[in-house]
């Protein structure tokens, strides 16, 4: 792999419970089972490309996504589009 070693993502330990909760949902919002997905696999070590090719998106949703959680936390993840 080319370029930088991406940063790696760290949840925060009372976000982890709320995030697989979400990730597994049926009721929650198409946009926040993604993130959530999207910032479980990354933390878990998945590569941008693969976790890109998973959710059949750009990389750079993968890293917007990321860079929500690590800024904002939980709360400006799930935040609405």
């Amino acid at each position: 792999m080319r370029g930088r070693k991406a940063k790696e993502l760290t949840i925060f330990s009372p976000d982890i419970s709320e995030l697989e909760r979400i990730a597994h949902s049926d009721m929650s919002p198409w946009y926040q089972v993604r993130r959530a997905r999207i910032v479980l696999g990354s933390a878990d070590g998945q590569r941008r490309e693969d976790l890109a090719s998973q959710f059949q998106c750009e990389e750079s949703t993968i890293w917007r996504t990321c860079q929500r959680y690590r800024h904002d936390g939980l709360g400006g993840l799930l935040g609405g589009l």
